[in-house]
């Protein structure tokens, strides 16, 4: 397997600012959501209809590219029913604001 060019999240968040570590945790988060919601092509999302996302986009599957933050996990996109997809997601933001919240404003660098 070929090496991917970058830097983890732990090299990252030695040297990210602030405003670099909300563009990760806050808005591509916000945008990688955006786009299963995209992926579906419906306004209207059927309760019972399974959605097809990403079980496991956490800060341990991130490769930083500058920038530009880059999911290494191919095999962590699933197809979940809409309510187990809500919860994850849920989960996820939670998980990403607290590495933003830590990060940003609690730890000193």
């Amino acid at each position: 397997m070929d090496k991917i060019e970058g830097h983890s999240w732990e090299e990252f968040i030695q040297y990210a600012t602030p405003t670099q570590l909300w563009h990760v945790c806050v808005t591509f988060r916000s945008e990688m959501v955006k786009s299963f919601f995209d992926f579906l092509g419906k306004n209207y999302v059927n309760g019972n209809q399974h959605v097809f996302f990403h079980a496991d986009a956490t800060h341990g599957n991130v490769i930083m590219q500058g920038d530009k933050p880059m999911f290494i996990d191919p095999d962590g996109y699933c197809s979940s029913p809409w309510d187990q997809f809500i919860l994850k997601v849920h989960e996820q933001n939670a998980q990403w604001f607290n590495e933003y919240l830590y990060w940003a404003h609690r730890n000193d660098k």
